[in-house]
Order: C-alpha cells, then sequence, then structure tokens
C-alpha cells in the first residue's frame, strides 16, 4: 500500500468527486480512479460507492479512511522532524533541455517577488525520464516537450516552440530555407 494512494482516497472521501479529487493532485481522473480501484483491490474491500452521479463512503471505507488520515498525520509528523523545525520550502523544478533557459532568470525573479521564503532547486530531466521525475517526486514541477504517454499527470502549455524539420544532407529539402508541414507531408517517416 503507497502513501499516494492513501492521498489520493482521503481527498476522494472530502470531494466525493473524482474530477475535482483528482485536479487536487494534478492528475487526470482516469488514472486518479484506477489508483482508487488498485487501493480498493489491495483491500479487498470497497471504500466507495460509485454511480453515475455520485460518489458516497461505504461501511468499509468509513471504518478505513479515519485510520488512514492519522496514519499519514503521522507520517508527515515523522518527516517534518526529520527535516527539523527550520527547513525553508524548497520547489525542485525539473527541465527538459532548453525548456526555460530564456526564461530562467524572470521566472526565478518572479517567485522570488512572489514567494521570498521558497528556494529553487534545479534538475535537469532527459527524454525518457522527464514524465517519471514528476511521477516519482524527484522534482515537484517539470518544464518538458509533451510527447504523450503523460495520461497520469496534469500537463498544461505554458509556451509554444517552433517545430523543427531535421532531413538528411543528401535530401531533396536540404536546401530549402523553411519547410511547411505541407513539404513534407508525403515524406517518409
Amino acid at each position: 500500500m503507497d502513501v499516494r494512494s492513501l492521498r489520493y482516497a482521503l481527498t476522494l472521501a472530502e470531494e466525493l468527486h473524482f474530477g475535482r479529487a483528482a485536479r487536487a493532485h494534478y492528475i487526470a481522473a482516469q488514472p486518479f480512479g484506477r489508483r482508487i480501484q488498485e487501493l480498493e483491490r489491495e483491500l479487498g474491500a470497497k471504500l466507495f460507492e460509485r454511480t453515475s452521479r455520485r460518489v458516497a463512503l461505504t461501511p468499509a471505507g468509513e471504518r478505513f479512511l479515519p485510520r488512514a488520515r492519522r496514519v499519514l498525520a503521522e507520517m508527515d509528523e515523522l518527516m517534518r522532524t526529520a527535516e527539523g523545525d527550520h527547513a525553508e520550502p524548497v520547489l525542485r523544478v525539473g527541465v527538459l533541455g532548453f525548456g526555460l533557459a530564456d526564461r530562467w532568470a524572470a521566472t526565478r525573479t518572479l517567485l522570488a517577488t512572489h514567494h521570498p521564503e521558497l528556494e529553487l532547486s534545479y534538475r535537469e530531466l532527459d527524454w525518457t525520464t522527464q514524465y517519471d521525475a514528476v511521477r516519482t517526486g524527484e522534482v515537484d514541477v517539470a518544464v518538458l516537450h509533451d510527447v504523450g504517454g503523460a495520461d497520469d499527470l496534469l500537463v498544461e502549455p505554458v509556451m509554444n516552440t517552433a517545430r523543427c524539420a531535421v532531413v538528411p544532407a543528401e535530401s531533396e529539402l536540404a536546401d530549402a530555407g523553411h519547410l511547411s508541414a505541407a513539404d513534407i507531408a508525403d515524406c517518409p517517416a
């Protein structure tokens, strides 16, 4: 049983709505629902009664979730004890490639202005682990290139970058000063 699933279940018990509960954890409703189902399977008990119109706690959910809340509160207290009383909040930002290169100074200034107590920590991401860094908690937020496969994460566009076409030097398109989507539509992938 993992801590994240317990937190999801507690949020669902408070919201009694899958969409709102999922948004509170910055993930889509479908993967959120799968995590709740996996927790219920693991426990061998249904925690929530679901209909197309409402979500309600089952008797098992009413017994289980208050204890889960106490366990999570103890875990949070344990983490605070380990961090010490004076730990500064840290926002761990993951960036893929040039994602924030030209905006990093402005981003730091904006955060320092609105959240002076917040310390920023920067982590370089790569193509193969850009989503997993968020999933595993290695970073709190990431600026990445959405290439699909992040259905369980909330991905919000923050900037657009121009598309680039890369062709072999011997290609008939190699000397083109500009290529449109129509120019490369018939090219093999």
